[in-house]
């Protein structure tokens, strides 16, 4: 039987499952090249598809190598270059090549992965706007970089996050349904806003984005908040909010809604026990808890 693009594909996917994650890239990446020389040399059965260029980008992202945020780019731009503005229809990147661009760059945890990520997105949204449907922008591609953007250390990230959250949304309401925005999408500006800066104007827009972020979640058509979106807003109150008497009612009223939602899990009483006064807490749950101590099932029984 004589190997075409479909059994280079099967073979560089199992490389990509390799424990041994050096010698796995190193394999793929020789298999690659040889596939490249064949087709080269005449034997159009090996001329290398999208299918193949993305098993040899997932090795990549599932190495830990250093040089993998170098290399899944220079992956993509080849692509790009043949399949996009080449006319090359058996080599065009796709929605998931993308996303595992994305996500090579988002767990690199490299300084370069930020800016890296928002080019890339604008081009998949480019390309997309030039009539090439294959690179439909989609949620997931927008998630990967909230949570790049969520992760660095970036000044007023949070507001960068803020905006592509609401282009996520406005791409969703122009008609690509694939874009439709996630709890997770919001729950990464939360995150955001969580963990922003220590520069008092940074934190006040970021307690801004927080509440804004929250409130549009909790007014959406289509979503409603998880615990880990109020977890987290209650770790931002924490963090960019200064005790006083205000603050206490917002957290009253935020964790009355959380039980009555059922999502009031560990996290959202963790995070409750560690804001708010030992009175408070125990005020909030005073007379609803049973002989054992046990809070009542309906404010956790939608805990996924």
């Amino acid at each position: 039987v004589k190997p075409n693009a479909h059994s280079y594909t099967a073979v560089l996917t199992a490389w990509s499952r390799s424990e041994d994650k050096a010698k796995g890239v190193s394999r793929a990446e020789e298999l690659f090249d040889d596939m490249e020389s064949r087709y080269a040399a005449g034997e159009s059965d090996f001329h290398p598809e999208t299918s193949v260029y993305n098993a040899l980008i997932n090795c990549w992202a599932k190495s830990g190598d250093r040089k993998a945020l170098y290399r899944v780019i220079q992956i993509l731009s080849l692509m790009e270059e043949l399949g996009l503005k080449g006319g090359d229809s058996n080599v065009q990147p796709n929605s998931r090549t993308y996303c595992a661009v994305l996500d090579t760059l988002a767990n690199s945890r490299n300084y370069k992965a930020y800016d890296e990520s928002l080019k890339i997105l604008k081009r998949m949204e480019d390309f997309y706007s030039e009539g090439y449907d294959s690179v439909r922008p989609c949620a997931r591609a927008y998630s990967i970089c909230l949570s790049t953007i969520a992760r660095s250390r970036r000044k007023n990230k949070v507001v960068k996050a803020q905006d592509l959250l609401h282009r996520m949304e406005s791409e969703y309401r122009g008609g690509n349904s694939a874009c439709r925005p996630t709890v997770y999408s919001y729950n990464a500006v939360l995150n955001a806003a969580a963990f922003s800066g220590r520069d008092e104007k940074e934190q006040e827009e970021a307690f801004r984005v927080a509440c804004l972020t929250f409130d549009e979640l909790r007014m959406s058509d289509y979503l409603q908040p998880s615990h880990v979106s109020y977890g987290t807003f209650l770790k931002a109150i924490k963090k960019l909010m200064p005790e006083s008497d205000v603050r206490d009612n917002l957290v009253k009223g935020l964790f009355r809604k959380c039980c009555r939602d059922g999502v009031a899990s560990d996290f959202v009483l963790k995070e409750m026990a560690g804001l708010s006064t030992p009175g408070l807490y125990q005020s909030l749950l005073e007379g609803v808890t049973n002989e054992y101590g046990n809070l009542p099932k309906s404010w956790s029984a939608n805990v996924r």
